[in-house]
């Protein structure tokens, strides 16, 4: 029944209706201009190229640079031709059109071979399959142009939460529920246990609405079997050591990032004991210490705040952009542990199940 109660006596299914509104209307896809032809064509040939790289991925690429080349070659016979007097002006003009088009190619050619090459000698080290993956659509969603689109998903996630949660213990109190059921031992152990489950409920509801839309976003623009290459082929991620695909990492992601919002969803009851009956100062309270942070760190860039910003974990770039991203983010999950034991006990004191 607890979710009964958030969903309709607490008005949480507002929230749940804001939220998939707001969600719809936010953008996770960034767009990343093309700076120029080479880097269009750099595009389109790393696309052609997709896929476990072999020595036939090297074949194909020599013959581009093969076909190029005589593109080339075909215009200096024409200039040949044009001196000598046996070609009109305008036919050697198609050939340098063409010749310079071969050109621009070919400096896309030698990029998609340094980055293929590249991409062989890490894998080599690694000992993991080499792959050439396209890496634009996933830049549109976790790249550096799609940080804002990060920060609005990671506050939107962080506002619903405390809508929806932080009024909870306030209503039990009001209603005069809270002093009947703690009264008894019978009573305080089943009502922590149902204000953890609604909290950890509330978490994942919040969790698969923000993040399953943007996975969405991903699924829906990228060749699915790019998910089994290795995460080192996105040119991003590429410093990174851990040897797993980019499915296994992505799902690895986004259930760190369900154990961030679970955290958050106890540490805000926590935090609303202090308000008694009153629901006003314990959504105050819960959004000074939560939200207000992240907001003045990201829309204001008071840096100081980095550092108490309950959002930016949820961002995954500033995260593996680091020196050691795997030692961050174990102090960061240890962090969040130590937070949710905290946020237990506090709960534990104040229901009286312990002193």
């Amino acid at each position: 029944m607890e979710w009964f109660k958030t969903l309709w006596i607490q008005k949480g299914v507002v929230v749940i209706l804001s939220l998939l509104y707001v969600t719809s209307q936010l953008s996770f896809s960034s767009s990343i201009p093309v700076s120029s032809a080479v880097d269009s064509t750099v595009r389109q040939y790393t696309a052609a190229l997709e896929g476990e790289i072999t020595p036939d991925t090297f074949a194909q690429i020599g013959q581009m640079e093969e076909e190029l080349q005589s593109t080339i070659n075909t215009y200096e016979e024409a200039k040949i031709a044009y001196q000598n007097g046996e070609m009109e002006r305008s036919q050697l003009n198609i050939y340098a059109h063409e010749a310079e088009v071969a050109q621009m190619k070919q400096e896309a050619v030698s990029i998609v071979r340094q980055r293929v090459e590249n991409l062989v000698g890490n894998a080599n080290q690694l000992g993991i399959t080499p792959w050439l993956v396209e890496s634009t659509p996933y830049k549109r969603i976790y790249g550096e142009s799609a940080s804002k689109n990060q920060q609005n998903a990671s506050i939107l996630a962080l506002l619903a939460l405390v809508f929806l949660l932080a009024g909870n213990l306030p209503y039990e109190r009001r209603a005069g529920m809270m002093p009947l059921l703690i009264a008894s031992p019978r009573g305080r152990g089943p009502l922590l246990r149902r204000k953890v489950a609604v909290a950890g409920l509330w978490a994942t509801v919040v969790w698969a609405v923000v993040y399953g839309w943007e996975l969405h976003t991903l699924l829906s623009s990228i060749p699915m079997g790019t998910l089994s290459a290795p995460i080192q082929s996105l040119p991003f991620l590429e410093h990174l050591t851990i040897p797993c695909t980019i499915q296994t990492f992505l799902v690895a992601w986004y259930l760190v990032r369900l154990f961030l919002l679970l955290s958050g969803a106890i540490f805000i009851l926590a935090l609303s004991i202090p308000a008694g009956q009153r629901t006003v100062v314990s959504y105050a309270v819960v959004l000074a210490v939560l939200v207000l942070p992240s907001l003045l760190y990201f829309y204001m860039g008071i840096h100081v705040l980095k550092y108490v910003s309950f959002a930016l974990p949820l961002q995954l770039l500033d995260l593996v952009q680091v020196k050691h991203p795997l030692g961050l983010l174990g102090i960061l999950c240890g962090g969040y542990i130590i937070l949710l034991g905290l946020s237990m006990y506090r709960l534990r004191r104040a229901l009286k199940i312990c002193r």
